[in-house]
């Protein structure tokens, strides 16, 4: 049997979201469980403590391009 030594790991730096003044922003935390050839996706928006099962997409390239589609926000054009 193999013994390991574990470093300390280095403290992660939280993630800073920049959005325009006067507007809402929220993060969509997206969890992939990737498999030869699906990918189940769950989501969990910052504002909530629910995880929710988004579904299961296909293993291919496109089909994650697709999943990321979804997700963007639409483009707000200015008056």
């Amino acid at each position: 049997m193999k013994s390991y030594i574990l470093l300390q790991p280095e403290p992660v730096q939280s993630q800073i979201t920049i959005a325009p003044a006067g507007s809402k922003s929220s993060v969509l935390f997206v969890g992939l469980d990737v498999h030869n050839d699906s990918i189940a996706v769950s989501i969990a928006p910052s504002d909530s403590t629910e995880v929710r099962r988004y579904g299961i997409i296909g293993g291919e390239h496109d089909d994650v391009l697709k999943l990321v589609k979804n997700f963007k926000p639409p483009i707000r054009q200015q008056p």
